[in-house]
């Protein structure tokens, strides 16, 4: 009978990986502990294939490096803790010939006190033998493309104190871009666990990098733990961090199969307020807008508004309920309606769409969440596949169920397969606490606040979208209707003009709700097999099939790094693609 562990080891060796000389070089040794796998396996994996950066996994315990593995590849990182004090002297030379030859390193392994004077020389970095503990991470005043979706001096805390490995001295080379703070309490805890440890409070280095050689060198000295939810977890802020780490060092070109960044205004609960003016106003800015009706509402005027910006592609219509508490297939708060009477409902919906020349688009944005069973067959027959949100199938709002759906098993970011109807696609993409509406608390909509405090409005704004972009998802500004109705068209002509320009530097695409869904359906349909760059050509191959165009990312450098999209067509059953990049 196989141990805990095997079956943990054999489960990431079959993690889908990539060949070819472009993928990134995953370095493992199955001889650690079992929690050392565990960490590879919940915290570093569902990053880099949520993100889709090309890897293949070497496993020391089975056979050494070779150089020709790492000229094969574009980044080698070093996946857990408690690894590289096991180096050979081999493998120290093949990692020096590969930074040699413009190969990147990140190296999560921040324990290398008992590493070999050999791993201490390559790297220009010395250790005390005591690990400290932390709880706080502040990132560098000075940009950089590592924590370019980080204000300037940030902080992330979490609660459970993590180890932090303590520098003694470093080469003048090494640039820090986050310390770990250590406060009295940190302090305090630490020296109950080890009594005789000289330390004082205050920062240290827990990120740093460097260039070497014609390569480039990523150090964390902050415990890769951090990314379990026992500590801080996944899409609370060090997920952008792994991923750019590793692109900041790939050896340029680097070309990987992340989302695009995508970003959709959603708006809920639209009767129809001013005419529609303040949609036409963002759809005029630049945004896609995918409004959600309440269509006993909705009136004359409005819906001619709507009907021109669906034709010309700027905005889509789902609906949402009949009125506030009034849903479609689900009593409000209670329960579900009786297939019959859904039936008749559903007739309901379709006549209004039919008469107001509306199109549904195939994303349903329920009100409240709450969706009827018998609700999910008539959905299919108007054509949805796909639902925003997370709440099951008759489910009452004051009694939600969880589930764990992929990538993270956390409902704020997710795309995976309806429990109730494998049919259907759930995603979202959004901040559920404390703010899931950006206008919540900012306006005078129900004496919220004295004043429209446009400032916070768009800081809050700014924040919604890039936490989407940040974790490898698309942005998406969420609000009501009833708050938007309350603000004077100039204010919120500046809003939204002030929330476009602070989003520019990352490239958004401007989408609507229905082009999202359907390239998560492709992402999830297709995976990047091979990928291989030569003399500024790329050969890459696709198995599967896209229901739309896709994107590959394509990161360049010169001074600084840009980030430029492949396009690539939609294809049936896999595809090879050969690109001058």
């Amino acid at each position: 009978m196989k141990s805990y562990k095997q079956l943990l080891v054999e489960e990431i060796a079959n993690t889908p990986q990539v060949e070819g000389n472009g993928k990134a070089l995953l370095l493992i040794d199955s001889r650690a502990s079992f929690s050392e796998m565990l960490v590879i396996k919940k915290g570093i994996l569902p990053v880099l294939t949520h993100c889709e950066l090309p890897f293949s996994i070497f496993d020391l315990a089975k056979s050494p490096l070779e150089i020709s593995q790492v000229l094969n590849s574009r980044v080698v990182i070093i996946a857990h803790e408690r690894i590289v004090r096991n180096f050979s002297l081999k493998t120290i030379k093949v990692l020096e010939e590969g930074l040699k030859e413009g190969i990147g390193l990140v190296n999560l392994d921040g324990d290398i006190y008992y590493a070999s004077p050999q791993v201490k020389k390559f790297l220009g970095i010395s250790l005390e033998e005591a690990p400290l503990l932390t709880n706080s991470l502040q990132f560098s005043q000075e940009e950089n493309f590592i924590t370019r979706f980080k204000e300037p001096g940030e902080r992330l805390s979490w609660e459970r104190p993590l180890t932090l490995y303590w520098t003694e001295e470093m080469e003048d080379d090494w640039k820090i871009i986050a310390n770990a703070i250590m406060g009295k309490e940190q302090l305090s805890i630490a020296r109950h666990l080890i009594p005789n440890i000289a330390v004082v409070p205050g920062q240290y280095p827990a990120i740093a990098l460097k260039n070497k050689e014609k390569g480039r060198i990523v150090q964390w000295f902050i415990s890769p733990r951090i990314l379990l939810s026992d500590f801080l977890g996944h899409l609370k802020g060090m997920d952008d961090i792994l991923a750019n780490s590793i692109i900041w060092a790939a050896k340029k070109p680097f070309v990987y199969n992340s989302f695009p960044p995508f970003v959709v205004f959603r708006i809920d609960d639209v009767s129809g307020e001013k005419k529609l003016k303040w949609l036409k106003i963002a759809t005029d800015l630049g945004f896609r807008c995918s409004p959600s009706i309440f269509i006993d509402r909705i009136k004359n005027d409005s819906l001619e508004t709507a009907r021109k910006l669906q034709k010309e592609g700027k905005a889509e219509f789902s609906y949402h309920a009949f009125k506030y508490y009034e849903l479609m297939g689900f009593k409000f708060g209670y329960g579900p309606y009786k297939k019959e009477e859904v039936t008749a409902r559903y007739d309901k919906i379709k006549k209004f769409y039919t008469k107001n020349k509306l199109k549904i688009p195939k994303t349903r944005n329920s009100h409240w969440g709450e969706i009827g069973m018998f609700e999910l067959e008539e959905m299919k027959k108007l054509g949805i596949e796909y639902i925003l949100g997370y709440f099951l199938a008759d489910d009452a709002k004051h009694n939600r169920l969880s589930w764990y759906p992929k990538p993270y098993g956390n409902i704020d970011l997710f795309y995976d397969y309806s429990p109730n109807d494998s049919e259907i696609i759930r995603f979202d993409s959004m901040i559920r606490k404390p703010h899931l509406d950006f206008l919540e608390g900012l306006t005078v909509f129900a004496g919220h606040s004295d004043k429209i405090q446009i400032d916070a409005i768009i800081k809050r704004g700014t924040k919604q979208i890039l936490w989407g972009l940040s974790n490898g998802f698309f942005g998406q500004l969420v609000t009501h209707e009833q708050k938007v109705a309350v603000i004077e068209d100039k204010d919120w002509e500046t809003i939204l003009r002030t929330i476009k320009k602070n989003i520019e530097k990352f490239n958004p695409k401007f989408a609507l709700m229905d082009q999202i869904a359907t390239y998560i359906k492709s992402k999830m349909f297709s995976r990047l097999k091979t990928i291989n760059i030569k003399e500024g050509e790329l050969l890459a191959e696709f198995e599967g099939k896209s229901l739309c165009d896709i994107f590959l990312t394509k990161a360049s450098r010169e001074k600084e790094i840009s980030l430029d999209f492949i396009p690539i067509k939609k294809f049936k059953n896999g595809v090879k693609v050969k690109k001058q990049i």
